[in-house]
């Protein structure tokens, strides 16, 4: 949980309550899903291969994820031409479970063309 939540989160125990339930009915083996996303991640600096990428992007970071922190989502965004960054405040690791309005809201604003 405190790796994939915002304080704001950690701090509201019925909210805490309900991911421990939720999260409390996952696997807690590995599996091997989760062995092959490991596999494939990239072990060597992809930001020169980024800088490419034309086509318009939207990396969004999670203001207090402490696993991806947004300053590389950032990064991302900067390597390519047409990238862009948005950070979501009050999220961590897990945001798009977290405040997924604000995050579904930021998706549809970028595919209608809207910036932020």
């Amino acid at each position: 949980m405190l790796e994939s939540f915002s304080r704001k989160t950690i701090n509201d125990d019925n909210a805490v309550a309900d991911w421990i339930a939720m999260f409390s009915t996952w696997p807690t083996k590995q599996t091997p899903g989760l062995r092959r996303q490991l596999d494939v991640a990239p072990h060597s600096n992809r930001l020169p291969a980024y800088r490419s990428i034309a086509a318009p992007v939207l990396v969004l970071g999670f203001s207090d994820d402490i696993v991806t922190p947004p300053y590389l989502g950032r990064e991302v965004a900067d390597a390519m031409p047409n990238g862009r960054f948005l950070q979501i405040p009050d999220t961590g690791h897990l945001g798009f479970l977290e405040r997924p309005q604000a995050v579904n809201a930021a998706m549809l604003q970028f595919f209608a063309g809207v910036k932020p």
